[in-house]
């Protein structure tokens, strides 16, 4: 007899995200996932065509549950540097859930790199807003190519994935150390100050 919870499309994606997550992609095959929720391949074939179409499911299901949890924070404070605090330390949290091997095997998959493209593009422009209300309060230098800085972001993180960082140390540790790097040099005394303030709380 089937377990009527688990055989739900949406308690499959979610409990497919944790093991995606926790064992990379490739740790993952559909067989797991069905034995793990006590389904029939079968019926798991039915609602997903394949892995890479439940992969898909999963990163979606991920950027909803993070732009909730974000958009949740920002209705309750409206302070720049308190939102980017918030963003650091949910990332740093997010990060110590995953096998590293999921960054390096999620852009193996065309639709959900398109996904993701996609969803970076969207945000482009919100994130640039971001950028410039720092800048007006005095907490990131003015005069910065924030276009130029995003695209520095991106290889950075292309090449940290391609040098295979992340068998030497810790996702968090490679983060904190990014973070170290990257904000604080583009940030003023006054922004390093509220930083600080802020991480402590």
């Amino acid at each position: 007899m089937q377990n009527s919870k688990s055989d739900n499309h949406d308690a499959i994606v979610r409990h497919a995200l944790e093991m995606f997550k926790m064992r990379g992609i490739k740790g993952v095959r559909m067989e797991d996932v069905s034995k793990e929720l006590k389904i029939s391949k079968r019926t798991l074939y039915e609602k997903f065509n394949d892995k890479e179409d439940l992969l898909l499911e999963c990163v979606k299901l991920n950027a909803d549950i993070q732009r909730e949890k974000y958009a949740a924070f920002m209705e309750g404070s409206d302070n720049v540097m308190a939102i980017l605090c918030f963003f650091l330390k949910n990332a740093l949290e997010e990060f110590s859930k995953y096998n590293a091997q999921f960054f390096v095997e999620v852009m193996k998959y065309r639709s959900v790199r398109e996904f993701l493209d996609s969803k970076n593009e969207q945000e482009a422009e919100m994130k640039k807003a971001f950028f410039c209300r720092a800048i007006d309060e005095g907490l990131i230098v003015p005069g910065l190519n924030i276009d130029l800085i995003s695209i520095m972001n991106r290889a950075a993180v292309d090449n940290l994935l391609k040098e295979k960082a992340y068998e030497k140390w810790s996702l968090q540790e490679i983060f904190l150390t990014f973070i170290g790097l990257f904000l604080r040099g583009i940030l003023t005394e006054k922004g390093r100050k509220e930083l600080d303030l802020y991480l402590k709380v």
